[in-house]
């Protein structure tokens, strides 16, 4: 679908993000798949890969952080749902022995890695950051700078001589 959606191409063309925020999270959510699907022994490499993909989503935009927060959310709710299956405690959902899916992946550990990894990957992607030749980021300078980015994306704009109501769009009213 992707192939012949020319949305994510006019995106990419204008240099949105949404597009790799959408293919790291795809992946992301594959790769957790994999992970659910692995052979004992196998399972925590694909579990890792899923969180850096999913940090990797978050660090291209914030908005995959609900998709990262409900990936955790259905793993549970699969564990979940083996155990009402097999007829055990809701206690074995948590446990990462003799599960038809996930095998060796216990729940606790598996979602505090998933977001550590996540987290850590996120702040990774800043590195770049520390080497500019002018007005370095520093690690003091690092989580204040989260705050900034929140309030310059979440603050009220004054209104633009050439800004056009959203309704008037279809009907070419003001075109860009």
């Amino acid at each position: 679908f992707a192939l012949l959606n020319f949305t994510i191409y006019i995106e990419a063309r204008i240099a949105m993000i949404d597009p790799f925020l959408a293919a790291f999270t795809l992946w992301g959510i594959a790769a957790m798949l994999w992970a659910m699907r692995a052979p004992a022994g196998k399972a925590w490499p694909r579990w890792i890969l899923a969180a850096v993909l999913f940090g990797l989503a978050v660090a291209a935009k914030w908005a995959a952080i609900p998709y990262l927060a409900w990936a955790g959310i259905g793993f549970l709710i699969v564990r979940w749902r083996d155990a009402v299956r097999m007829k055990r405690p809701l206690s074995a959902a948590l446990s990462g022995k003799d599960q038809p899916h996930g095998t060796g992946l216990p729940a606790i550990p598996a979602l505090l890695v998933f977001g550590l990894v996540s987290i850590a990957v996120y702040f990774a992607t800043f590195a770049p950051a520390f080497f500019y030749h002018d007005q370095p980021l520093t690690l003091a300078d690092l989580l204040p700078f989260q705050d900034v980015m929140y309030r310059e994306q979440t603050q009220v704009l004054p209104h633009h001589t050439y800004q056009s109501s959203w309704w008037s769009w279809p009907l070419m009213i003001r075109p860009i």
